[in-house]
């Protein structure tokens, strides 16, 4: 029973592996650009306010970023694992930037003052 269970445990793990494999490999249109790709939204696109709820807002902004892509669509896929966000410029809210850490990359995000949502993706190497 022991052995049927960390079986379980190991293809469930690799499934997973496999979901974040080819999400990256469709997020990066097959490869056709290799380490990092820009990204532009409006944020109207979006129901969170980036400086109320940074952390929140950006998971909502890579959520619908990566979910555009078939092999993407669960969030399971995206797996975001860490979110970190800070003014670039002390009380300056302007140059407020975040960085949101996947499973299939990281990802630079910031807001411009035209309301646009400017998306830097890298992948993990």
């Amino acid at each position: 029973m022991k052995m049927l269970f960390k079986l379980f445990i190991i293809f469930i793990s690799l499934v997973s592996l496999s979901a974040s494999a080819d999400c990256q490999f469709d997020f990066m249109n097959k490869f056709e650009v290799m380490d990092s790709k820009a990204f532009s939204m409006h944020d109207n696109d979006l129901e969170g306010d980036f400086y109320e709820s940074s952390e929140e807002y950006v998971r909502e902004v890579v959520i619908n970023l990566v979910s555009e892509v078939k092999s993407c669509q669960k969030e399971k896929a995206v797996f975001i694992s860490d979110v970190n966000c800070m003014e670039l410029i002390p009380g300056k809210p302007f140059s407020k930037n975040c960085v949101v850490e996947s499973r299939i990359g990281y990802f630079f995000i910031s807001l411009d003052m035209l309301d646009n949502i400017n998306i830097i993706y890298n992948r993990w190497d």
